[in-house]
Formats: C-alpha cells, structure tokens, sequence
C-alpha cells in the first residue's frame, strides 16, 4: 500500500496488493463461504419459506408448467394466488437437469449465492475505492453478514438471493454513471427484474434507481457550492459531517415523534429487544443497534463513525455521493426491519470497512499495527458472525430444520395415503407438503395463509384444485393506490374464492358443516403433532373439539416421536 496527498492535503490511500495475493485471499474468502454455509448438525432444509417454495417448484416439475402463473404480474408475486416464480423456477429446472432433489438444490443454490455475493461485493468495492485491501474486507464481512449467512443456509427464501444480486446492481449503476455506456443501464434493469422476480423485497432496489437518476444534478450542485466556499474548507466539511449526522439521527426522531410521517412507527418494531423494553428513545435506539448487529455484523457500531470519516473524505467523486445519496434516501425505512436490514447489508458494510481503513491507516507503525487492526477486526467479526449463524435459526421455530419425525410422516404420507391431509399445525403441515408432494390443510405453511399459489397447484379427485372453479372464473380486485404500502403483498387479490383457512377453523372447531368440508377437501387422514394433541395453532394455541372425538374413535396408523397420523 502507498499513500498520496490530494491537492487539498486529504491522504489518499491506494492499498493495492500483488494480484496472486488478491486471487489467494479471494480463494479463501469463497472456501470460508462454503465452510460457514455447510449444514453442521442439521439433516434437512430449514425454514417455512422453504417449504413453501419446495412445494412450489414440485408442483412445477410434477405438471410442466406454473399452475400458479394466471396473469404476468403472477411471475412477481403481485397477482392474486401467486408468488415471486424465479427461484421455483430455477430450483425445477436444475432439478430436472441434473437430477437432483429440490432439497439437494436448495443447500447447493444458498451456497452459490454466497459465493456470488461475496465476488460481486469485491468488484463493487473496488469500483467504489481503488484499495484492495478495502474490497477483500467488505467481501468477507458482507457475505459472511449474519443474516445472510441464515439467509443463505439451506434456505429457500429469496431474500438472501436478492442481497446476494444486490451489489451487481450497485456495480452496473457506477459503471454507467464512470462510463455513460447504455449497455450498463441496460443490465442493471435486466438484474432489477431478476431480482423482483426473486422476492417482493427486489422492489426495494427502486431507490437505487431514483439516487442514480438525482446523482449528476446532485453531483453538479455539490461541487459548485465546494469551489465557491474554497477558502473555508474545512467549515464547509465541518457543516457537512454534522449535517450528515443530524439528518442520519433527526429522521430517526421524527419516526418516533410523529409516526406515520416520517417513515414508518419504530415504537411498533422496537420497543421490544432482545435486551430492553420501553418506549423511550435511548432503548428504540439501543433495541435498533441490538438489532442490526445481530444481522449486520459486530462492527455494526461503526456504521456512524464511517458514515462521518465517508462523508469528510476528499476528493469526493461522484460515485462516493451515489453511495452517500442512496444511504440517506433509504433511511426512513430502517423501521422495516428485517427486509430493510438485510437490503442495506451491503451499505452498512461499506462504511464500517471505510472507518476500519482509515482508522488502520493513520495509527502509527502502520505497517504493523494495521496487519493487527485489520486481523483482529475479522477474528472477531467471522467468530460473531459463527455464533449468530446458528443462534437466528434457533431463536425461532419456523426457521428451524425439519424435524426427522415430521420428515418420517411425510414419507409415510407420500407413499401410504390418499387425498389432502389435515393437520393440527401450519408449520408442520407445510413441512410435510414440501417432502410428500401433497397437499395439506391449512395451506401457506407456518403463517396459515387465507389465500396462496397452493390453492392452484394441488389438485383433488374431486376437483380441478382448491378454488373449486375454473381458473378463469376467478374474480380479482385491484388495490387502490393509498391501500398499497411496503407491507403489502400483492396489489392484485382474489374475491370470489374459499377461505381456505376459516375452512380449517371450521373442521377444528367441529362446526356443523365440517363432515361437508372434509368431503369438500377430500380429507382422508389427519397428522397431529403430539405437543398439542387436542388442539391447534391458528396464531395462537386453540382447543379442539373436533381433535378430541377422533382421538376417541380412530385408531392411529403411524408413529414417530411426536407425529401421529390417523385415518378419518
């Protein structure tokens, strides 16, 4: 590394390394990627999403064709009784290329897109700053993020594949605006329908399209008012630190005082942490620093003191400000968030790595005590990141493995059953769909879903599917503009077909039309996990009636731990 200084004093660092050390470094960077995503103690995929998708991708293999896909908007997610398609897709057709279970697939796909974030985020890193050193940082510490890595672990859950293509957006924008070449416009839209197509939370790469197309009128401004106020330098750097910082912080409090307009109400998301209840801003913010460290990384903390060093720095380029723009412009959606912290991974790592750097390079011996700084920086960071890996999937049930018990009885159910099954947990029915292939009650996994693509793709002796009409029959209602929000997942719905979840309540509760719903549904047996045996989880725990009279008079025919399957 060798270091110049800038016509106006600014040390300017160049760490560049010797190329065979760059490759061997990237090597190890992608050998810890697969490492980190090896599934250690765990024999199947985890996660409810992934169930989901697996049912999905099935369903595409087993038919030939989306069954889900009525409409184009369907290929996004954002039509009625559809999701986002591009992973189904990809995991069918890898499947039947290769022969491969959709299982197989998913733990192979997590690995791929780690490796695939990890390379993309060093050429974006390298595009941004001319410091090798600086890109090799960011490329560990963003794809070994602990959200990512859950996110990328045998998993079927897109997002972690929207962040793992993040960073290729990133590069095609800069590389258009060092350019001006249309072919990189051209590609960065064509990566923003991938990655729409991947999951809903793609959309979110839209602001990255409304910083780039303000960044020339915002970069032109910028440098007029710098060369105007050249005799005060340094005041002027000093106001734009501390406006940075009071802006990063005013939105914050403008999201608490008046929730609703200044983003989204933070009192909903954070008043409760892992470690402090309350309503006061030293805990929402102390909850919000809880939260992105445990997604982001350990050195989260110094996301502040890079954002203040990031926006000092001199020369600043125009490349430097898109970064800068496009942090601010995202920042009153940070009360999203687990899809807010998981999209801004990439940027929250650029500026812990921009402090870790510049902190590196002005201690004296820098020869020494920055091969320390920076060693100790990814000891620590990869030992945090190797904790949380496995303490997310632990913390909550739906993102569990399958257990082998309910693995077990979606065999048997594949292979010993008939006719779509009953079950007295969402989560374990949808793990059960995914293995047999067929179709469960309540639909839509561990969230119990009112309406989903699962309605359209298992098929009954009865009927066609689960709507009990002809698909063009369906009667869609298009949402108004002020009703769509970020929470909302499609802007197109369905009116005119069975709650197949009050359904479900209704048998479970034994209402009088539940011998009608069974007939209807072509129900034939029911798996009960046995925490629970006389009742069911629709949100919360709920007795059974219905559960109790076939514990009285139907024989179990299968077993396993604490799975029972009985026939109606």
């Amino acid at each position: 590394m060798r270091e110049e200084r800038s016509d106006d004093g600014e040390i300017q660092t160049r760490g560049r390394l010797a190329k065979p050390t760059v490759y061997c470094l990237i090597l190890v960077i992608v050998f810890l990627n697969i490492v980190f995503r090896y599934p250690l103690n765990v024999s199947h995929e985890m996660g409810s999403d992934t169930t989901f998708i697996h049912t999905l991708s099935s369903s595409l293999s087993q038919e030939g064709f989306a069954k889900w896909y009525i409409n184009p908007f369907s290929f996004f997610g954002l039509y009625a009784l559809s999701y986002p398609s591009a992973t189904p897709v990809l995991l069918s057709s890898l499947s039947q290329l290769s022969g491969i279970s959709i299982e197989g697939l998913i733990l192979f796909m997590g690995m791929a897109f780690g490796i695939i974030g990890a390379l993309s985020a060093f050429v974006v890193a390298r595009e941004i700053l001319d410091d090798d050193r600086f890109a090799l940082l960011v490329a560990i510490l963003f794809s070994l993020a602990p959200f990512f890595l859950k996110d990328t672990t045998w998993i079927g859950s897109s997002r972690g594949f929207v962040v793992a293509m993040l960073p290729v957006l990133v590069m095609l924008l800069l590389k258009h605006l060092k350019t001006g070449n249309s072919k990189y416009l051209a590609l960065a839209v064509v990566v923003f329908i991938i990655v729409c197509s991947l999951h809903r939370m793609g959309f979110l790469s839209i602001f990255l399209f409304i910083a780039f197309a303000f960044i020339p009128s915002f970069h032109r401004i910028t440098q007029r008012i710098r060369f105007s106020l050249v005799k005060y330098e340094v005041v002027f750097r000093v106001l734009s630190v501390g406006i940075a910082l009071f802006g990063f912080l005013l939105i914050f409090l403008i999201q608490i005082a008046l929730p609703g307009y200044g983003g989204f109400d933070i009192r909903d998301e954070y008043s409760k942490g892992t470690f402090f209840e309350g309503d006061s801003i030293p805990i929402l913010l102390a909850n919000m620093g809880v939260n992105f460290t445990g997604k982001v990384g350990l050195l989260m903390p110094l996301t502040l003191l890079g954002l203040a060093m990031y926006t000092w720095k001199r020369p600043k380029n125009i490349k430097d400000k898109f970064v800068l723009l496009l942090v601010f412009i995202l920042i009153p959606f940070l009360s999203l968030r687990d899809y807010i912290s998981e999209f801004m991974i990439l940027f929250f790592v650029f500026l812990v790595v921009f402090a870790v750097i510049r902190i590196s390079v002005r201690l004296p011996k820098k020869s020494v005590l920055s091969v320390l700084v920076i060693s100790s920086v990814l000891v620590s960071s990869i030992g945090f990141s190797w904790y949380m890996k496995d303490w997310w999937r632990n913390r909550y049930a739906t993102d569990d493995q399958i257990p082998e018990d309910i693995f077990d009885a979606a065999i048997y159910v594949r292979q010993h059953t008939d006719g779509i099954i009953l079950a007295n947990d969402g989560l374990m029915g949808g793990r059960i769909s995914a293995i047999s292939g067929r179709a469960t009650l309540p639909l839509g996994g561990a969230s119990t879903h009112w309406f989903t693509a699962q309605q359209l793709i298992f098929d009954t002796e009865d009927s066609d599917n689960l709507i009990f009409m002809p698909v063009e029959s369906i009667q869609v209602h298009r949402l108004n503009i002020e009703e769509i929000t970020f929470n909302t997942d499609e802007i197109f719905l369905a009116t005119n077909i069975p709650n197949a979840l009050r359904d479900w309540e209704k048998i479970m509760y034994d209402r009088p039309e539940r011998d009608e719903l069974l007939g209807l549904y072509g129900i034939e047996y029911c798996v009960i996990h046995l925490d629970y045996p006389h009742g069911f989880i629709s949100y919360t725990y709920r007795h059974s009636v219905y559960l109790v009279i076939l514990d009285a008079s139907r024989y179990k025919i299968f077993q396993n731990g604490e799975t029972i399957i009985r026939k109606i």
